[in-house]
């Protein structure tokens, strides 16, 4: 809403009044109005962006997660393990890295040869509740899939309550796979399989590209560095291996 962009506005012109020497910024599912912050990057705000940043080019320094090959590979996984119909519960689609997981999936679906059905892409949000609500839906609809990529833990541990409260055996009746390797990934019960992200290196590579900014050593504007991570298999996608 024109409310909203002119908020965003806002808070971005408070921010440029005020004693701040640089801004780390992981942009928001809400996020949709960026050209604020791309004046303020052009007019020679030191930002460094990280996680979750936009479809949208920014002048600035970013730091990611491989979001493209680590959901490729959890699907993947799913198909090794026998799941031929598949849905991705994705997050919000104008942030790079829900696009990305969204590809990662498509493509290894297509490379395995198995159809992308009409609906397999959700877009839920980022919550518990958007996974069991999905879910409730496809159970309603008598649309179950046999496995559901999830685009993180939370959305994924929403799926599986859903379903164990429904009468499914998770991974038999349906297999779940998470992202973002939460706290309580190994303690939920079944436990979940999920792709480990190297949050502790992503937080020290943007601090210290943050601070060379301030130093004044150069950088290459727009440039990308790609982190990588792990798929940690547990009970929810493969119980056969334990």
């Amino acid at each position: 809403s024109d409310e909203k962009v002119e908020r965003e506005k806002e808070n971005l012109l408070t921010l440029k009044k005020s004693m701040v020497d640089g801004l780390i910024i992981s942009l928001t599912c809400e996020t949709t109005h960026i050209d604020a912050l791309r004046n303020l990057i052009e007019e020679g705000m030191p930002v460094v962006l990280f996680n979750r940043i936009s479809n949208n080019e920014l002048p600035a320094p970013k730091v990611v997660f491989n979001d493209y090959k680590w959901a490729y590979l959890a699907t993947e996984h799913l198909i090794e393990t026998g799941k031929k119909n598949i849905f991705h519960f994705c997050g919000p689609r104008h942030l790079s890295f829900a696009a990305n997981r969204i590809k990662g999936f498509t493509d290894a679906m297509l490379y395995h040869q198995l159809p992308v059905n009409n609906g397999a892409i959700i877009e839920t949000g980022l919550l518990l509740n958007d996974g069991y609500s999905a879910t409730e839906m496809l159970i309603k609809n008598n649309t179950m899939p046999e496995a559901i990529f999830a685009v993180n833990d939370p959305t994924a541990i929403g799926a599986i309550r859903c379903l164990l409260q429904n009468g499914y055996k998770v991974p038999e009746d349906v297999a779940v796979v998470g992202f973002t390797e939460c706290p309580f990934a190994d303690l939920i019960t079944p436990s979940l399989t999920s792709v480990l992200q190297p949050a502790r290196e992503m937080g020290e590579m943007t601090a210290s590209i943050m601070l060379e900014l301030l130093s004044g050593k150069p950088q290459k504007p727009g440039h990308t560095y790609i982190l990588e991570g792990k798929l940690n298999i547990r009970k929810s996608s493969a119980k056969q291996l334990f």
